[in-house]
């Protein structure tokens, strides 16, 4: 599960975009998320629902909803991640309330905005196809759930020093409690979380910039160069330049 700091957007910020065979672990943000599936079939799991999405079926993720993503036939889908800012009028609509539902049809052909204002319609556009069937109840007081609780120490410190022990400390709760609690609810021991979380955060970066990776590297909180190599293949399978190489345009 990864608190995404890279999602929670300021005002105007905004990121749509196209791809293959998403599996993602548990994680939630401030953002709103979109998913839609245009072929195959994936398992979406938001806040413990599991939702099985086919051609035309799509997700509307609130904001702190936990969620991941699990392929079951090769899918190709459409994702989109914004700000509750962009759509301000149905974000004040639905702030206080979860849906009891995250599932809905979406048949529209999608084309990527060229303008801000295209952007606001087409989030817009969202919104309105879920709302029109959508029913609503009031939600839990979710940020003061102790795992958001920690999720959210993870995204403040995880770009330096990021131990359980001054989480526990913080928090005010035994370091073998929370040893044990973060694990069962994740399925992650606290440091691997983090690393992670950094490496997630790695991909983003060497995907959609052009920094070093000396800078990616330290942006992204490992310690030095060399540990973040050895991270990154240890879990990819290939060294960050590779990668960027290959996911290159």
């Amino acid at each position: 599960m990864y608190f995404e700091s890279s999602h929670s957007f300021n005002e105007e910020e905004f990121c749509f975009h196209n791809g293959r065979n998403l599996n993602f672990p548990s994680h939630l943000h401030y953002s709103f998320e979109f998913f839609l599936v245009t072929s195959g079939k994936t398992k979406v799991t938001i806040n413990q629902t599991e939702y099985l999405l086919e051609k035309g079926q799509a997700v509307l993720v609130f904001p702190y909803q936990i969620h991941s993503y699990e392929v079951i036939e090769k899918t190709d889908f459409f994702i989109g991640i914004f700000s509750p800012m962009l759509v301000s009028q149905f974000h004040q609509l639905t702030k206080t309330k979860c849906p009891c539902s995250n599932q809905f049809s979406y048949e529209k052909e999608l084309i990527q905005p060229a303008n801000f204002f295209q952007q606001k319609a087409l989030v817009y556009d969202i919104c309105g196809q879920f709302h029109q069937n959508a029913t609503y109840q009031n939600q839990d007081k979710q940020k003061s759930d102790l795992l958001t609780q920690l999720l959210l120490y993870i995204t403040e410190h995880y770009k330096s020093e990021c131990l359980l022990k001054n989480a526990a400390k913080e928090l005010l709760y035994d370091y073998a409690y929370l040893s044990k609690f973060f694990k069962k609810s994740t399925g992650l021991p606290f440091h691997a979380y983090v690393i992670n979380m950094r490496l997630q955060e790695s991909i983003r970066l060497l995907r959609s910039t052009e920094s070093s990776i000396n800078h990616i590297a330290e942006e992204c909180g490992f310690s030095s160069v060399r540990t973040f190599h050895r991270e990154f293949k240890h879990l990819f399978g290939i060294t960050p330049t590779v990668y960027r190489k290959q996911h290159s345009d």
